[in-house]
């Protein structure tokens, strides 16, 4: 059984524990791949199974950007946020979600 999702989902990190992450995500969830966001630093961090479709964002996410990213993409109140960045202010994040 899995859970229709109608809102966007924004992965912060897309590293080993996000890959890992979004696998079972996709066991447990149907989402418009058009409304999931995998964002990371890095253009090389983007590959692996069922990423094809989503939007990748190459960005450094820190405070000075995070907010206008928010905006950028339209994310609102329901819309998720998965922080899986090793280096980021998460409640910072938190606050602003």
């Amino acid at each position: 059984m899995t859970i229709t999702l109608l809102c966007k989902v924004m992965f912060l990190g897309y590293g080993a524990v996000a890959k890992c992450s979004w696998n079972y995500f996709l066991k447990y969830f149907t989402i418009d791949p058009s409304q999931v966001y995998l964002v990371d630093k890095t253009r090389a961090a983007f590959y692996g199974p069922g990423i094809d479709r989503v939007n990748k964002i190459e960005l450094n996410v820190d405070v000075t950007n995070f907010e206008d990213l928010l905006d950028k993409l339209a994310f609102n109140t329901g819309d998720i946020v998965i922080d899986l960045t090793f280096n980021t202010p998460t409640y910072f994040f938190i606050y602003k979600c």
